[in-house]
């Protein structure tokens, strides 16, 4: 609903889920509901004390996360948040974290993984690295090209 001009619709969805999620103990449906209202707020450019706010949570709801799959899902979503905020070396500090343990912990060709290396090559061009970020578009280009992307 984000992407189709529908963000207060979004919005509204998210805030319930993650009133209903802050309920339970399962803190990585907590830390990903908080991340993905803080995007939508991000990108909707509204309330960034809210956005801080909710990124905390997330962050702080991270550290009782066990799967490192989750974690870095999160920390992908986070970073996505930091850098739509122009909060690039946060943003790009999250999102080489998300993307260490997704290449230690999911499938090598993965379009988790491949979306985090678009988000970072967005962060590193922003940030003026554009080896970097050229070098890392190109491997989700590939990885995306794969026969086994899940």
């Amino acid at each position: 609903l984000i992407f189709q001009s529908k963000a207060r619709e979004g919005e509204a969805l998210l805030r319930r889920a993650l009133a209903v999620s802050s309920q339970s103990n399962d803190t990585f449906v907590k830390s990903i509901h908080a991340a993905w209202l803080a995007l939508s707020l991000q990108m909707q450019k509204e309330n960034q004390e809210e956005v801080k706010t909710l990124l905390q949570q997330a962050t702080s709801w991270l550290k009782h996360v066990s799967l490192p799959q989750h974690k870095a899902r999160v920390l992908s979503e986070v970073g996505e948040v930091l850098s739509l905020g122009g909060e690039l070396a946060r943003a790009d500090d999250r999102l080489r974290e998300a993307l260490k343990l997704q290449q230690q912990h999911v499938l090598r060709a993965h379009f988790r993984i491949a979306l985090t290396l678009c988000r970072l090559g967005e962060c590193t061009a922003v940030q003026g690295k554009l080896d970097d970020s050229m070098k890392n578009f190109q491997q989700a280009v590939e990885m995306m090209s794969s026969d086994h992307v899940k």
